[in-house]
């Protein structure tokens, strides 16, 4: 199986472990790695505790109840995806660029998101707790009954 096929329907279905590999090649530097390209892929509830992200495009996926416990997920660019209650616990996403995504529910305790973008996303009811928003751009974003407990902004 190469690294994207389509379903009947016309769906793009990916192997998510020779993307990934390719990824880590290319964050080590190796001349044959490729930045891990999962836009508009659908990964909901997959697991991706501890994994390396850093730089990935996962513009317009669906992430959908996904694990992102403890992953590093440094400039990744999330523009419109699909969060709703993801878990990113610790997560390490500075410089990520959350713009128009949905949020709704994401567990983000603990996270480190300095530096990210967090513009026209819907943050409602997303917990905060713990995190660090310094240098954060946040403009017209849903944060109605977010938890910002112990959250620093600067």
């Amino acid at each position: 199986m190469g690294l994207f096929n389509r379903s009947s329907d016309g769906r793009k279905i990916v192997n998510i472990d020779e993307i990934l590999e390719l990824h880590q090649k290319f964050l080590n530097g190796d001349e044959d790695g490729v930045v891990a390209n999962l836009s508009n892929t659908n990964l909901a509830g997959k697991d991706f505790t501890g994994m390396n992200f850093r730089y990935a495009d996962l513009r317009g996926a669906n992430l959908n109840q996904a694990n992102f416990t403890n992953a590093d997920l440094t400039g990744v660019n999330l523009q419109g995806t699909n969060l709703r209650n993801a878990n990113c616990t610790n997560a390490l996403l500075r410089y990520a660029d959350f713009t128009h995504s949905i949020c709704v529910s994401v567990v983000f305790k603990g996270a480190d998101l300095r530096g990210s973008e967090l513009v026209k996303c819907d943050m409602r009811k997303a917990d905060f707790t713990n995190c660090d928003l310094r240098e954060v751009t946040l403009r017209h974003a849903n944060l109605m009954n977010a938890i910002l407990n112990n959250t620093i902004f600067w």
